[in-house]
């Protein structure tokens, strides 16, 4: 089983995850975790029981997670342990826009981005591209 201890909260991550709302596609809809909490997409799947040692992989490699920073109206998103994305993840962030602005208020004028907010985790470089605003991408 891969070591997935570079996506467990360390104590220097804990205010970058108060600052963020974190979201879910699962079973075709948006899911929020609650917001101000200072642990990461895969501690929030362990408390709700979604995950365990045995599927936490296949469950991030099978579903579309990203989050929401308020004072930078941005919000990213990306899938599985790689932090990746493809034309079928924009495409299906794309069609879920409307969700996404009624679950998490965004405006028009918020930010889309795909892949992580930071470019190098843990040494490794991550891609990440600017895909438009929420009304450039809705027009």
């Amino acid at each position: 089983m891969k070591n997935l201890s570079f996506l467990r909260t360390k104590e220097d991550d804990k205010n970058f995850h108060r600052s963020r709302i974190m979201f879910i596609f699962k079973n075709g809809k948006v899911t929020v975790a609650p917001k101000g909490v200072s642990y990461s997409h895969l501690e929030w799947f362990e408390k709700e029981g979604w995950v365990d040692r045995a599927n936490s992989i296949a469950f991030l490699e099978e579903n579309t997670r990203g989050f929401f920073i308020s004072s930078q109206n941005a919000l990213y998103f990306y899938k599985g342990v790689g932090f990746y994305f493809d034309n079928q993840l924009i495409e299906q962030v794309k069609n879920m826009i409307g969700d996404l602005q009624r679950e998490l208020g965004l405006s028009g004028d918020t930010r889309i981005l795909a892949g992580p907010k930071k470019k190098v985790i843990t040494g490794k470089e991550y891609p990440q591209k600017y895909l438009g605003t929420i009304r450039e991408l809705t027009a």
